[in-house]
């Protein structure tokens, strides 16, 4: 077996992500809405609605109310995400009009779910060797539940 090095192991590493955003960004369409998503979505709306509010007059943006209607519904679900997903939403559908909306909502998750291959497949090389690692990552890829909830 070839011996690879640490430079080749953080590109087989964000070459895992690469290979797991694109199956997700390139199968979301046979998804749908689930139940659960639209409720993210509309979270996602109001954090955009408060980051344009930010972005064009923060002192607003900073008072009890604007911070409550922006972020209070679903308030259970961390913030970040949803930030991250109002972000996503207003550059890549509003601002540059290259993505639908669902899409773009869903572009920070597809983020954070290819995350998981490069972090598995470098704790696994380095645990167990190279080809578990990569036979970790990828079979956590090919999980159909968290796939799709990917």
């Amino acid at each position: 077996m070839i011996a690879l090095s640490e430079k080749n192991d953080r590109a087989v590493g964000w070459g895992l992500f690469g290979l797991a955003f694109i199956l997700l960004a390139a199968t979301q369409g046979e998804v749908g809405i689930p139940r659960d998503e639209s409720f993210y979505f509309l979270a996602a709306q109001n954090a955009a609605a408060w980051l344009r509010l930010f972005f064009t007059h923060p002192s607003m943006a900073v008072t009890d109310g604007a911070i409550s209607q922006g972020f209070s519904y679903n308030s259970e679900h961390p913030v970040l995400m949803k930030t991250l997903f109002g972000l996503s939403y207003l550059v890549f559908h509003e601002g540059l009009g290259w993505l639908s909306p669902q899409m773009a909502f869903r572009l920070p998750a597809f983020a954070a779910a290819a995350l998981i291959l490069p972090l598995t497949y470098w704790m696994g090389a380095g645990i167990y060797g190279r080809l578990a690692g990569l036979f970790a990552a990828l079979s956590f890829l090919l999980v159909p539940r968290q796939f799709f909830n990917a």
